[in-house]
C-alpha cells in the first residue's frame, strides 16, 4: 500500500500548493484546507478505485463473514444447508438444484448437442446456434428479448464445447419467474428467420479471426483433430469454408435432432428447488430423436500450420482417460505433478514443476510450458503444451518429451505424489466456490452420469489414490501413440517422427510406439542353459517348439529379458512369434539355431522372418494377423 500513500501524499501537496496562490489564503478560510483534504480524500479514492477493488471483494466477504458469524453467536440460529436435490419432470426432463441462499439465481439449461455430433455437411452449426441464442423466437423479438433481459437486470450468456451448449441466465430472485419463459422460448422454439440467419454469419468471420489470433486454443483445436480425427477431434469454431453457407433449414434439422428431452437438463444454483421445478414444467423440448451417434475413437496423428510467427506454440499428447475411467483420478494427480502452470502471478514456474525446470535447463529464453488434460464421456488425451521462440522450441519439446520419458524409468517419487494431490484437491474446492462452474458441472454430471457427485467424496477417492496407482497410470499413457499440433514458424520445430528419434537414440535407441522392440534379449548365463534345455526337452516329449518373448516397452532398458520362451504353456502376453514344429525331429534342428540367435542377436539375414533381431510395431501386427 506505499505506493497509495505516496500517490495520495503526492496529490494533496500539489492541491495544497495550487490552491495556496489563491488569495485570500488559509488563514482566512480556516476550514478550506480541511475541505480540501476530504476533496483529496475522495479524489484518491476514485484513482485508486481499480486497485482496490479486488482487496475491497475480499473484505467485504470478511466482514459479512464476520457480521454472519456475529448474528449466529448472537441468535445461535445457522442457515439449513441444503444437498443438491433431482426431479424427473413427467416428460422425462432432468431439473438439480442447489440452494446457497445467494442473493443472486443463476440457472442453465444444459444440451447434450457440442460439436461432437456434426456431420461434414453442418460443420460448425453449433457455433452458429451459439451466436444466434439472442435472436428472435416464435413468441418474441431480438429486440423484446434484449429489453426483457436489461430490464431484468439480468446477464444472459451462450456458452459451448466438444460435447454440451449450456443457455445460463443470471439474475435476482426476484426477477426470476418472467425469465424462464423467455428461456423457454430460446431453447425449444427459435424462429430461424432467413434475413437474420443470413445477417450473423458475418458475427461468425469476426468470432473466426478473433479465434485464429489466440493460438493457444487453435493448437487445442489441431491437437483434438490429429488425435481423433471426427467426433471430438472437430472444433467449436466454425470452419472458413461453410461461413455464409448456412440456412435456416441446416439450424433447424441439428436443433430438433439434438435439442431433445432426452439430451437436455436444466440446473439451477441459489434457488429453492420446488419453485424451479415449477418454473420448469412449462417447458417442452423435442421428443427423442432416436439418432445414433458416432463414439469417440483415438487415432493420432500430426497438423502443423506454418504462419511465419516467430513465436510458436506445439503441444504433444497421446490417448488419456475417459470421465468414466477409472484412470481419470490418477491421471489428474499425474498432471498436477508434470506441472500445469504457476500457481504464483508472474513466477518462472521453473521451481516445483518438472516440465518447467527441463525447459528451462536447455533455454535461457522466456517460455511457457504446461501438462494438459482433456477428459470427455468416451475418449481424452493427455500431454503438455510449449510456446517459446522459434530457435527454441525444438529444444524445449525435446527437454519435455523426455522428462515424460524419464517417468516410465524411475516412476515418481512419493513425495511428488502427495504434493500433487493436494494440488489437485486446493484446485477441486477452489473450483467449488464458483458458482458457474458449479452450474455447468452439475448439467454435464446430470446428463452423463444421472446423477451429482459429492465434493468430500471425490477428495477422499483422491486420497486412496497411491504413487503405484499414479505410476502405473502413467506408463499405460505415456506408452500410447502419440498426436501433435504446432502453429508458427516451424522451420527448426521438429516432427513427430524426428522428436521420438531424437529422444530414443538418447534413451538407447529404442522407445514405445512406432519404434523397434528387441524379440531377443541379451544373452546371459540363464538363458545360455535354459535355451537348449528347452529345446530338447520339447523333442524328448515331441511338443512343438515355441520361440517367443515378451517385448519391453522400456526406453532405458531396451534389451531387459522378461521372459524367454521354455515351455509352451509360458506364452507371453505381448508381441510374439511363435515357431511350432509338429515333428520332433525338427526340433532338434533349431537347437544351433537357438545358440545362434543367443549369440548373435542382430544377425540380418536369415530368411526366414522370426531372425530379425528388430521390428516396429506395426510389422509385428501385421506378421501377428
Amino acid at each position: 500500500m506505499e505506493h497509495l500513500d505516496f500517490r495520495f501524499s503526492f496529490l494533496h501537496q500539489l492541491l495544497i500548493r495550487e490552491v495556496s496562490k489563491v488569495k485570500p489564503s488559509f488563514e482566512t478560510f480556516p476550514d478550506l484546507a480541511k475541505n480540501v483534504t476530504s476533496l483529496l480524500q475522495r479524489m484518491a479514492s476514485k484513482v485508486c478505485r481499480g486497485f482496490l477493488r479486488p482487496l475491497k471483494g475480499r473484505l467485504m466477504g470478511t466482514q459479512a463473514a464476520a457480521a454472519a458469524r456475529k448474528d449466529t453467536r448472537e441468535t445461535g440460529m445457522l442457515l439449513p444447508y441444503y444437498d443438491p436435490m433431482i426431479t424427473k419432470l413427467p416428460n422425462g426432463l432432468l431439473v438439480a438444484s442447489l440452494e446457497n441462499f445467494a442473493p443472486i439465481s443463476r440457472i442453465a439449461v444444459v444440451v447434450n448437442a457440442g460439436s461432437r455430433f456434426e456431420t461434414g455437411d453442418n460443420l460448425g452449426v453449433t457455433h452458429m446456434l451459439r451466436v444466434f441464442a439472442g435472436m428472435g423466437t416464435k413468441d418474441s423479438t431480438a429486440f423484446g428479448l434484449t429489453r426483457t433481459m436489461q430490464q431484468s437486470g439480468a446477464n444472459y450468456t451462450c456458452s459451448a464445447n466438444r460435447e454440451f451448449m449450456t443457455y445460463q441466465v443470471d439474475c435476482i430472485r426476484d426477477e426470476l419467474d418472467g425469465l424462464i419463459p423467455l428461456i423457454n422460448n430460446v431453447i425449444n422454439k427459435p424462429a430461424f428467420k432467413p434475413w437474420e440467419v443470413s445477417d450473423l454469419q458475418k458475427q461468425l468471420a469476426l468470432d473466426r479471426a478473433l479465434f485464429q489470433s489466440q493460438y493457444p486454443v487453435c493448437v487445442s483445436e489441431l491437437l483434438h483433430e490429429a488425435a481423433f480425427r471426427t467426433t471430438l477431434g472437430i472444433s467449436v469454431c466454425a470452419p472458413q469454408h461453410m461461413i455464409g453457407h448456412y440456412t435456416p433449414e441446416m439450424l433447424e434439422e441439428y436443433v430438433q435432432n439434438f435439442y431433445t428431452v432426452d439430451r437436455m437438463a436444466i440446473v439451477g444454483v441459489g434457488v429453492d428447488h420446488d419453485h424451479l421445478v415449477g418454473l420448469c414444467s412449462s417447458f417442452k423440448p423435442n421428443p427423442s430423436s432416436g439418432i445414433s451417434t458416432q463414439k469417440a475413437k483415438y487415432a493420432g496423428g500430426e497438423i502443423r500450420v506454418n504462419n511465419g510467427n516467430g513465436l510458436v506454440t506445439a503441444a504433444l499428447a497421446t490417448e488419456g482417460p475417459c470421465l468414466p475411467s477409472k484412470d481419470l483420478l490418477p491421471a489428474c494427480i499425474l498432471q498436477m505433478a508434470m506441472g500445469t502452470g504457476p500457481f504464483i502471478k508472474y513466477s518462472n514456474n521453473t521451481e516445483v514443476s518438472r516440465l518447467g525446470k527441463a525447459a528451462a535447463s536447455v533455454t535461457s529464453s522466456p517460455f511457457g510450458i504446461s501438462c494438459i488434460s482433456g477428459a470427455y464421456s468416451d475418449g481424452g488425451i493427455f500431454g503438455f503444451s510449449a510456446t517459446t521462440n522459434k530457435d527454441d522450441i525444438g529444444k524445449v519439446l525435446k527437454a519435455a518429451f523426455q522428462e515424460f520419458a524419464q517417468i516410465t524409468k524411475i516412476g515418481i517419487k512419493p513425495e511428488e505424489i502427495n504434493r500433487a494431490k493436494n494440488q489437485l484437491k486446493a484446485a477441486v474446492l477452489m473450483q467449488a466456490e464458483h458458482t458457474d462452474m458449479i452450474l455447468e458441472d452439475m448439467g454435464q454430471q446430470l446428463l452423463m452420469a444421472g446423477g451429482l457427485a459429492d465434493v468430500d467424496a471425490f477428495i477422499d477417492q483422491i486420497d486412496m489414490i497411491t504413487a503405484e496407482d499414479v505410476n502405473l497410470v502413467a506408463k499405460k499413457i505415456i506408452n500410447g501413440k502419440p498426436s501433435m499440433a504446432a502453429i508458427g514458424d516451424l522451420s527448426k520445430t521438429p516432427y513427430l517422427d524426428e522428436l521420438y528419434k531424437a529422444v530414443c537414440e538418447e534413451g538407447g535407441g529404442h522407445c514405445w510406439g512406432d519404434k523397434t522392440f528387441d524379440l531377443f534379449p541379451t544373452p546371459t548365463p540363464v538363458l545360455i542353459v535354459l535355451t537348449p534345455f528347452s529345446c530338447l526337452l520339447c523333442s524328448f516329449f515331441s511338443l512343438p517348439f515355441p520361440i517367443s518373448g515378451l517385448l519391453s516397452p522400456s526406453i532405458s532398458s531396451p534389451h531387459t529379458p522378461l521372459f524367454l520362451f521354455l515351455f509352451p504353456f509360458f506364452i507371453p502376453s505381448s508381441f510374439s512369434l511363435l515357431l511350432c514344429l509338429p515333428h520332433c525331429s525338427l526340433s532338434l534342428l533349431f537347437l544351433p539355431l537357438s545358440l545362434l540367435l543367443l549369440f548373435f542377436p542382430s544377425f540380418p539375414h536369415l530368411t526366414m522372418p522370426f531372425t530379425f533381431s528388430h521390428y516396429t510395431q506395426g510389422e509385428l501386427e501385421k506378421f501377428l494377423a
